[in-house]
């Protein structure tokens, strides 16, 4: 089976649960692999693998390999963004913040609140207001949170980012 040609090296981030009273004040350990060196090794999206713990060491084994990788549909807020900066002849498309996007057209709708939205994706309430108000950019982990939320790709988060700041 086909492995990574060299070790990965990551850094064990915290997820921040405020609700949570365990952890050093809801501070969660989080390592978040991705790449294609995965799909390389067996582990196509839609498998299931268990994780063993032991100390210092964690453990992926392939339980249950998909046959086909699971296609995901576009939702209706992708299909709502796509239309919405479809591109017309002679006119520049100006795309917003994703985080007035996530504020204007999720959270307003539902009636969720910023305490809501901090809750639901797991970060601080301050980092979400930066966030919706567009003074916050999304990052692989803010992307890897928004994608859950929203149904959505992570990449289509990134992606969203990327040509709002491709003016600038």
């Amino acid at each position: 089976m086909p492995t990574a040609e060299q070790p990965r090296h990551y850094t064990v981030r915290a997820h921040t649960y405020p609700w949570m009273d365990t952890f050093d004040g809801g501070l969660v350990p989080c390592i978040a692999a991705h790449g294609s060196w995965l799909y390389n090794a067996g582990f196509k999206p839609g498998a299931r693998v268990t994780v063993q713990a032991v100390e210092g060491r964690l453990i992926f084994d392939l339980v249950d390999p998909p046959k086909e990788p699971r296609l995901r549909r576009c939702n209706a807020f992708e299909k709502y963004i796509a239309d919405r900066y479809e591109p017309k002849p002679g006119h520049a498309i100006h795309y917003e913040h994703p985080g007035v996007l996530v504020r204007e057209h999720i959270l307003a709708p539902m009636g969720a609140s910023t305490q809501d939205f901090a809750h639901a994706i797991g970060v601080s309430q301050d980092l979400a207001e930066c966030f919706l108000a567009g003074d916050y950019d999304v990052d692989m982990d803010l992307a890897e949170r928004l994608a859950p939320f929203a149904s959505t790709s992570q990449w289509f988060w990134w992606e969203l980012q990327q040509k709002y700041l491709a003016p600038r």
